[in-house]
């Protein structure tokens, strides 16, 4: 009977088999560059303008005491 031989398990240090760790070191390469590009992309993301708040003019009027009825 012939023997199977897998080639992903051949220690030669073919790509992509074997002990060489190149999984391990395409992951670990791979989630440093997603990580670059989030950092990068948050950096270089332009700033959102805010808009000017309408809630002063609201506040300055209720702390303004309402002037007092004056009898006639």
């Amino acid at each position: 009977m012939p023997e199977i031989h897998n080639p992903n398990l051949d220690p030669k240090g073919s790509p992509g088999g074997g002990s060489s760790g190149g999984d391990f070191r395409s992951l670990i390469t791979f989630t440093f560059l997603a990580l670059a590009v989030l950092l990068a992309f948050q950096y270089f993301k332009p700033k959102e303008s805010t808009p000017a708040p309408e809630s002063q003019s609201q506040t300055q009027q209720l702390g303004q005491p309402a002037p007092a009825a004056q009898p006639a």
